[in-house]
């Protein structure tokens, strides 16, 4: 016989209406009405459309949870709500593209509309749910995600696209394991790490996103503010309880001196100043000093700071596998051309 797990989901039975002007107990009380939903208005033409769209999101590596690019993805009921009310696939592809200029929203509200909601104000895209138009179903989706899906449709929506192309995007592969080019490798930065697999992969996930969006800004800049390493930006991947954080660095070795300003040259704690620096001088207004930093190489500076600081119940993997090879793969070919990050190709 075949063992699986099951999870379980317990929620209150709500009104659609009540749900609509009150709002939900739990997140999940919504899940019967979308459902409903879903089920009244999708015919199988238009089943058959959401299965394709779904396919090329997750060949796109950008479905849910467990999204590679991005800390979250599109999720099911947002690539079916695209589908219905767009009444097709061509329709709902076109629609993606225009996204973030045209939210898909029952009530026809316009993106400025939708962005003087305080709830709303910093979300990238609009998928109002139909069942709650107080809700964005699209607020968690990352904006990297987006870009990348938004840049892959208007791949696939190409006119003379062979058909070899039109099913290399749909059908879901593996992110390579090919080692990116020599020219890149000081540049990246991978770390595989083993979690407590008692947690769900959601919890760990939200923990190292937390954890490396502090770290990337430590590698961007020093205590008193000035730059470090330059540009920085991570990625995480999630394979079979296993987990990579890697790091994008602009420069991974920098000068160990550098110029740090100080307080305003004018204000009384300015002559306290001078006297704990002797050696400072005035320039624009404000005093500075010539510093001298403790890290110069990005991935000493990175060792240190996860070696030391990685939440509990995670421990860094001394060897790097596949998990961490397409997670550097995601980094190299997606997020490196996708975000135009200042590091240019050397031959």
């Amino acid at each position: 016989y075949m063992k699986n797990d099951v999870d379980i989901l317990l929620c209150f039975d709500l009104p659609a209406e009540r749900i609509a002007h009150e709002g939900p107990i739990t997140a999940v009380d919504r899940t019967i009405h979308h459902s409903e939903y879903v089920a009244s208005r999708l015919n199988r033409s238009l089943r058959e459309d959401v299965r394709i769209l779904k396919s090329f999101v997750r060949a796109s590596h950008a479905y849910g949870d467990t999204c590679a690019v991005g800390h979250m993805g599109f999720t099911g009921i947002s690539l079916e709500l695209l589908v219905i009310q767009k009444s097709g696939l061509m329709s709902a592809l076109e629609s993606l593209v225009q996204l973030e200029r045209e939210p898909l929203d029952p009530l026809k509200r316009s993106q400025n509309e939708l962005k003087g909601i305080s709830t709303f104000k910093d979300d990238c895209v609009f998928i109002i749910d139909p069942t709650d138009p107080n809700r964005n179903i699209a607020a968690s989706f990352s904006r990297r995600a987006y870009c990348w899906i938004r840049n892959r449709v208007k791949e696939l929506i190409t006119d003379g696209l062979s058909d070899d192309k039109i099913l290399d995007l749909i059908i879901e592969k593996q992110i390579p394991v090919s080692r990116p080019p020599e020219w890149i490798e000081d540049h990246l930065l991978i770390y595989e790490i083993i979690a407590d697999t008692e947690k769900h992969y959601t919890i760990v996930r939200d923990k190292l996103h937390r954890f490396a969006n502090r770290i990337a800004r430590g590698l961007m800049y020093e205590r008193t503010g000035e730059r470090r390493f330059g540009q920085v930006t991570f990625e995480i991947y999630i394979e079979n309880e296993r987990f990579s954080v890697g790091f994008l660095v602009e420069n991974p070795e920098i000068s160990q001196c550098y110029t740090r300003r100080g307080p305003p040259s004018n204000i009384p704690g300015a002559s306290q100043f001078k006297i704990a620096h002797p050696d400072s001088y005035e320039r624009e207004g404000y005093l500075w000093i010539e510093g001298r930093r403790r890290w110069v190489k990005a991935k000493e500076m990175l060792d240190h700071l996860i070696t030391t600081n990685l939440p509990d119940g995670m421990e860094i993997c001394p060897e790097m596998t596949d998990v961490g090879l397409r997670l550097a793969n995601v980094l190299y070919q997606i997020v490196l051309p996708l975000e135009r990050f200042p590091i240019k190709a050397r031959v």
